[in-house]
């Protein structure tokens, strides 16, 4: 938990994204620093290079953006991929279990969850596979 708390800066960015950093640990420091915070900037390192993958196209160990029909091209939360199936991914992500409170906004918690492709989403507002980022060889550390 400590060493998780550095990724965080004070609940200054979605935990999502600060779990998903502490994951890909050996990401250049820069790119994580940058781009790891939130979907937004996930999306903006990823778009128009090779890093954006096609949710058809997903691998295990794939970083994912999810968002609800009808919401921003770069989603709402991260999450990472653990299994593909054809309707479905399980994934491994933080700050999922939410729950809103009078000056608490982001929960600590790491969840294995499932999460539907978008011709599977049962609701509109249900949390759906929009992309998967898959980090180049140039991006780690060598």
């Amino acid at each position: 938990k400590s060493n998780l708390r550095k990724y965080v800066r004070n609940k200054q960015f979605p935990w999502c994204g600060a779990f998903t950093s502490w994951v890909f640990h050996d990401i250049k420091p820069e790119i994580r620093k940058r781009y790891f915070p939130g979907t937004a900037g996930l999306y903006s390192w990823a778009r128009n290079t090779p890093r954006l993958i096609k949710p058809e196209n997903l691998q295990s160990g794939d970083i994912i953006l999810l968002g609800p029909q009808g919401g921003d091209i770069d989603g709402d939360h991260i999450a990472m991929v653990d299994q593909v199936f054809p309707d479905h991914v399980t994934t491994y992500e933080g700050n999922t279990n939410y729950r809103k409170q009078p000056g608490n906004i982001y929960y600590i918690g790491v969840a294995h969850k499932t999460r539907p492709f978008a011709h599977s989403a049962k609701s509109p507002k249900t949390f759906r596979v929009l992309w998967g980022i898959r980090p180049l060889e140039e991006d780690y550390f060598k």
